[in-house]
């Protein structure tokens, strides 16, 4: 492995992934505050010149609820060559059962009375990425690290149990659990339900026609997520409603999700990659 290089990942091509990230949120943030301004639907949006700084450099989440988890990601993603070495160094077996312990502990103590609480602004920040980066958020990362190192993937799809069964068996299961997670409403088993249902994915021969529909979505995946809740909470408050039932109401929101994507893209394409040699959002 080269000098400054740790878990396939460059001193640079960290920062050049924060980078591309981070223009891609601000995007986002400053296209939603002039909509915002143009609807005047949603006085959270753009709200004041100190609530709009905030949001850009998350300190509040006023505009959208579901950027809770930028400033997660960005802690991920500097901490990712750390975890990747203690990942790779520990048995994967006991690294496993030591997260998951862990996190089965702490998330009985947070419930018990037991997690730490502040009044100040600032800690309350610190005690969230605690949580986050102690609970699930961290649970889920260091889940896909050893699915990685232990080639999950390529053992099952080899053993013969999937390949008597293939794709009726696995979807038989990830419907299953699914249910099985619905009925129980716990968020205690959340990782352990992500991860299954990673694995079944990633094992579910979906033919081309759906694994072109998949890659597309990828592509557009980090703009649903910071989007999405702009169509039906914020600014377009109700507008997805309108479309009644669950199932048109879903693909509404990703077709709408997905347009605006593509305008989002674009932006970043003209900022960041003018020779026009990376078309897509790709983490490089």
């Amino acid at each position: 492995m080269r000098g400054g290089e740790s878990g396939g990942l460059s001193k640079k091509r960290i920062c050049n992934r924060i980078i591309k990230f981070l223009v891609n949120f601000w995007i986002v943030c400053i296209l939603f505050a002039v909509i915002g301004v143009v609807v005047g639907t949603d006085q959270r949006v753009p709200g004041s010149w100190k609530e709009f700084f905030g949001n850009m450099f998350f300190i509040s989440t006023s505009y959208n609820g579901a950027w809770w988890y930028v400033d997660t990601y960005l802690i991920l993603v500097l901490l990712s060559p750390v975890l990747y070495k203690i990942t790779k160094k520990v048995n994967s077996i006991g690294m496993f059962l030591f997260v998951s312990g862990f996190y089965l502990i702490k998330y009985v103590l947070n419930h018990s009375g037991y997690g730490l609480s502040s009044e100040n602004q600032i800690s309350d920040w610190m005690i969230m990425q605690y949580n986050n980066l102690t609970g699930s958020v961290i649970t889920c990362y260091i889940f896909g690290m050893l699915c990685a190192k232990m080639q999950l993937f390529t053992k099952v799809k080899e053993s013969s149990f999937i390949q008597k069964g293939k794709n009726p068996v696995v979807l038989l299961v990830m419907l299953t659990i699914s249910i099985i997670t619905y009925c129980l409403q716990k968020a205690l088993i959340m990782p352990f339900y992500g991860l299954a249902v990673f694995v079944l994915f990633n094992l579910w021969e979906k033919g081309k026609i759906a694994e072109k529909i998949w890659l597309f979505l990828g592509k557009h995946s980090t703009n649903i997520w910071l989007t999405h809740m702009f169509f039906y909470l914020y600014i377009f408050i109700g507008a997805i409603q309108r479309l009644q039932y669950p199932v048109l109401m879903f693909g509404g929101m990703i077709a709408v999700c997905v347009a605006v994507s593509v305008v989002i893209l674009k932006l970043h394409e003209i900022i960041c990659d003018r020779k026009g040699k990376n078309r897509s959002f790709a983490w490089n």
